[in-house]
């Protein structure tokens, strides 16, 4: 009896220890448990990514002397064609602007660096084009008015296969005063006409009398290219043009 008491008494805490073990076992998984809980979903935030920039309308310019500018007037900032641009820009009408002025050049004749205006369509030109502006030129005045027809209405040909979608603004040929020569008119006359044969829109710098009168002081001293102040007001001229077209 003594010896089973004894036993008994011995057995009693190893119950315990293993009934603390297994609740410290317990715990123990639980916790774990709950570190690994995963966090509840975050509400879904709505997003509207903002809408891409809009691209700027693109203008193409391909002129004579009168666009390049030079020595006497209309060089860098002082050129019509940025004129025009700052002044449809505080106007709230921006623009990407492509330039080429072939001095001596028109559409009938290679100027200096032996181009027609036609040889440089496609080089400042795409389907993204806008506006086309084409301005001149009083340098093809020796050439035959038949010649400039051709030549004019070929080049205006090229201008809607490159840029279909663009809208033909044609200036025509300027003069200096009111001194007009016939062989200046028969040249508007023909770029006229193949101007208004494809829908262009055709502005006429001698029946406006552009340079006319008063208006005569703003060509330079050569009596042929215009003056930075003449570039000025040919901007004033031309501008509101260009603003139409891209409406």
């Amino acid at each position: 009896m003594g010896q089973s008491r004894t036993r008994a008494r011995r057995g009693l805490p190893w119950k315990y220890i293993a009934l603390g073990l297994l609740a410290v076992a317990v715990i123990a998984v639980s916790s774990v448990a709950m570190f690994m809980r995963p966090d509840p979903p975050a509400s879904a935030v709505s997003y509207t990514p903002p809408p891409p920039a809009p691209e700027l309308p693109i203008v193409a310019v391909i002129g004579d002397s009168y666009t390049a500018g030079n020595s006497y007037g209309g060089m860098n900032a002082k050129n019509w064609t940025k004129v025009a641009r700052a002044d449809l820009y505080a106007g709230g009408q921006s623009m990407n602007l492509v330039v080429r002025g072939l001095g001596a050049a028109g559409y009938a004749t290679p100027g200096t660096a032996k181009l027609k205006f036609s040889q440089v369509v496609e080089s400042i030109m795409g389907p993204k084009t806008d506006v086309v502006v084409m301005v001149g030129s009083r340098n093809d005045m020796n050439a035959k008015p038949e010649a400039v027809r051709q030549a004019s209405a070929e080049t205006y040909a090229l201008v809607k296969k490159t840029s279909p979608n663009a809208k033909l603004l044609i200036v025509g040929p300027m003069w200096v005063n009111e001194n007009v020569p016939d062989s200046i008119k028969s040249l508007r006359d023909a770029v006229r006409a193949s101007a208004l044969e494809v829908g262009a829109t055709f502005v006429d710098p001698i029946d406006e009398g552009w340079f006319f009168g008063e208006n005569a002081t703003l060509i330079g001293s050569d009596r042929v290219h215009p003056t930075d102040a003449g570039h000025a007001y040919l901007a004033k001229l031309i501008g509101p043009h260009i603003k139409v077209a891209l409406s």
